[in-house]
């Protein structure tokens, strides 16, 4: 199912509801309410992934999901960072609104969010996130009942199995929320993986030399090297090097699809609930 709103707070949003339903009812004629799996591919864009027309990647999980899925075609984040990002997806309210603008600000301690909301109503709750959203200064973790934070760089392929565990230590008449943050996407781009953009042709795609790539860094000013910007700069318009990149970025993406469905596939299995997947 094909849907358009008009603001939303994700480039890709698909939403199903019960394994193995034939199109989403949201669980209407379900006499149990439905456990919720929320899945953020962090730096992910809609366009480089199957369900909007990308084909060099390969994103089959993704493209399955939407076959039986609302899927939203024009939907926009709210924020140019994770933070602020996450921060709109947990509460639905704008950056300015929910007042985590920037990488100095923290969520409220009184934000109602998703995950607040679902522990009230009796649902186990789980956070797994990477890198700074599990940080607990901003606060995006806080109103989980399990919190299961992870160091920037740690690939999505490692969360999935310790997500899929904690589900099957549930008892059957729980209901739960999880949520599952994956980073594969987002620069450097060698999550579990050296990639191609580490050859002897360029220089190491590291945090360092990003920053002299996208203009460097105010904290860097103290230890600013000429040579290293100059060298990052030259690379803006070589064509091998940008389809490098592209490639690493296109092999993040087809990663994460494949632990998603790893997911799926471990949450589903021996389980009666009504899922509904977004």
């Amino acid at each position: 199912m094909r849907g358009k709103i008009k603001h939303g707070i994700a480039a890709l949003f698909l939403a199903v509801c019960a394994p193995g339903a034939a199109a989403p009812a949201f669980c209407a004629s379900q006499a149990r309410r439905p456990s919720v799996v929320l899945v953020i591919l962090d730096s992910v864009r809609a366009d480089r992934t199957s369900p909007y027309g990308y084909r060099k990647a390969a994103t089959p999980a993704l493209g399955a999901l939407a076959d039986q899925a609302f899927v939203y075609e024009n939907a926009y984040s709210k924020a140019n960072w994770t933070g602020a990002s996450f921060a709109s997806i947990l509460t639905g309210r704008l950056p300015f609104s929910h007042g985590l603008i920037g990488r100095y600000d923290a969520l409220p301690e009184d934000s109602r969010t998703i995950q607040s909301v679902l522990a009230g109503n009796g649902y186990e709750t789980a956070g797994f996130f990477n890198s700074l959203t599990g940080d607990e200064y901003y606060g995006l973790a806080r109103g989980f009942g399990n919190v299961f934070p992870v160091k920037a760089g740690t690939p999505f392929s490692s969360q999935v199995p310790a997500a899929v565990d904690w589900v099957k230590t549930l008892a059957p008449e729980k209901d739960f929320f999880i949520l599952l943050h994956g980073n594969d996407a987002h620069y450097p781009y060698n999550y579990g993986s050296t990639g191609p953009v580490k050859t002897d042709k360029f220089p190491e795609l590291s945090w360092e030399f990003i920053k002299y790539y996208n203009g460097f860094a105010a904290e860097m000013l103290s230890r600013y090297d000429h040579l290293k910007w100059k060298e990052a700069v030259a690379l803006k318009g070589n064509p091998a090097f940008l389809s490098a990149v592209s490639d690493a970025y296109d092999q993040g993406v087809a990663r994460e699809d494949e632990d998603f469905s790893s997911l799926l596939r471990g949450i589903e299995a021996g389980s009666y609930r009504p899922l509904l997947v977004i």
